[in-house]
């Protein structure tokens, strides 16, 4: 039986010692996938835009519509009394300082002179 005891010692040491090897070359498959995903991971490009820089003015343009009103009003009374002969703007209409809003019928100042 020493003989026998002898023999089922060894095969038992030689299947351990296959589970020991397939153990170790399963962790080591193991640990190079995961090293190739890394060093793969690790090797992608981020992509990044340049441009050159400059000084220069900021422009900015704004149109709109409205309508603008006067905060203060004043009334235009002539030293004598004459009446309106000629309107030449509307209302609405745009002015500037010289045009000529209106014309005066004088021909009853002229006589009484």
């Amino acid at each position: 039986m020493y003989l026998g005891d002898s023999i089922m010692a060894t095969v038992k040491k030689s299947k351990t010692k296959k589970i020991v090897w397939s153990v170790i070359a399963v962790i080591l498959v193991i640990a190079i996938i995961v090293a190739a995903i890394v060093v793969g991971n690790s090797k992608k490009k981020t992509e990044v835009s340049l441009t050159t820089i400059s000084t220069s003015n900021i422009i900015q343009t704004v149109n709109s519509t409205g309508e603008v009103t006067s905060g203060l009003k004043k009334d235009y009374t002539p030293g004598t009394i004459a009446t309106v002969k000629e309107v030449f703007v509307k209302v609405g209409d745009s002015v500037s300082k010289g045009d000529k809003l209106a014309t005066f019928d004088t021909s009853n100042l002229d006589t009484q002179v």
